[in-house]
């Protein structure tokens, strides 16, 4: 998967992500751990930066930033 590919899928599914999902460890875990899957092949989180703060801050939890 292109990184441009992982980023787009992304930002398409985020809305329904975000729709199920609450600030609850659990679902802090699950959003990191589906964020690792797509950063292993190759999103680049650069791509996705800036575009719901929440989204931002999974990737900073996945980062070991929060």
């Amino acid at each position: 998967m292109s990184w441009s590919k992982g980023a787009s899928i992304v930002l398409k599914m985020w809305p329904i992500i975000k729709e199920h999902t609450d600030d609850s460890e659990f679902d802090k875990n699950f959003k990191r751990d589906l964020m690792a899957v797509f950063f292993k092949y190759d999103l680049d989180a650069y791509d996705i930066h800036g575009v719901d703060e929440d989204l931002d801050k999974t990737v900073r939890i996945y980062y070991g930033e929060e």
